[in-house]
């Protein structure tokens, strides 16, 4: 048996965090999709809840720490697989400068952050950037 799947690639995002892009499948309006997260170093995602499906991440490359029900946090390194249950919030930060992919939860389904969680990675990452941006200045005082 065949079976003829038809994949598109789309970046939806790219910024100082890193960048995110999806594989979804054009026969059933981009619902099924694959998401593929490239973070950088210090820099959190997530902070959503996905209330229909659960969801498998893949660690590709470097370390992350991930954080999920009751702010249980683990480390997951190259080739490490995530498991999380629907109606589970979760986000994690990038240890190293890491790659995952995750599927399981639709589109529509990762619109919904759950506000808690979501507070905590935009203050993370208001706080990385701030911390870069202090570097950028150092670095810029050292060359002249």
């Amino acid at each position: 048996m065949t079976m003829d799947i038809m994949l598109r690639y789309k970046e939806i995002q790219k910024d100082e965090r890193g960048e995110i892009s999806v594989l979804y499948d054009t026969d059933d309006g981009g619902q099924k999709e694959i998401t593929i997260l490239k973070t950088n170093k210090g820099f959190a995602r997530g902070g959503c809840i996905h209330r229909l499906n659960n969801e498998l991440s893949i660690v590709i490359k470097g370390k992350i720490r991930f954080i999920g029900a009751k702010l249980k946090s683990e480390v997951y390194i190259e080739d490490d697989m995530i498991w999380i249950d629907k109606g589970t919030p979760h986000y994690f930060v990038a240890l190293e400068d890491s790659i995952t992919i995750e599927w399981g939860a639709t589109l529509d389904e990762k619109k919904e952050k759950d506000k808690k969680m979501r507070k905590i990675v935009d203050e993370i990452n208001k706080k990385r950037i701030k911390e870069l941006k202090k570097e950028d200045g150092l670095l810029n005082k050292i060359r002249r």
